[in-house]
């Protein structure tokens, strides 16, 4: 008898086990409510999704492998480094707000408020493209584009 609930035990734990390997669990960070400080750090390794307010008094700096979510970033400076921007929320920024990217993507989909400078750089993984580094300057109250390749 007891060596059956041994073999019962042992099978539930590989079975538990052979699930977690078969469907790696992807942690992130989800913000569904306000999060307010003087200099508010976000990281996550995977998604970072905002759906409420990430309010910073003099900066916000987010470092996520994706940001997405239809939230409020503000702060004078904010500064976001992200494999992936599928972030389709408003951007606050009064002073300077540096996107640093790995893939292109759609500079209309977020929302710009504020007087501040948008910089977007897109740094291209080695997989994605190796030589290719863009900077493109844009300003909030100004349609104008500096677009520079090194």
């Amino acid at each position: 008898m007891k060596i059956s609930k041994l073999f019962a035990s042992l099978t539930c734990l590989a079975v538990f086990v052979a699930a977690f390997i078969a469907n790696p669990v992807e942690a992130g960070f989800s913000n569904n409510g306000h999060f307010q400080s003087k200099n508010l750090n976000l990281s996550s390794q995977t998604v970072l999704d905002n759906n409420g307010e990430l309010v910073g008094s003099e900066s916000v700096k987010l470092s996520c492998g994706t940001l997405t979510g239809t939230g409020l970033i503000k702060a004078p400076r904010v500064e976001i480094k992200t494999k992936l921007f599928a972030y389709t929320g408003t951007i606050d920024c009064d002073g300077e707000c540096i996107i640093r990217v790995s893939q292109v993507f759609d500079e209309t989909m977020f929302k710009r408020a504020g007087a501040g400078e948008f910089i977007i750089v897109i740094e291209p993984t080695i997989e994605d493209a190796p030589q290719a580094k863009m900077n493109k300057k844009i300003n909030s109250y100004s349609p104008e584009y500096v677009v520079s390749l090194d």
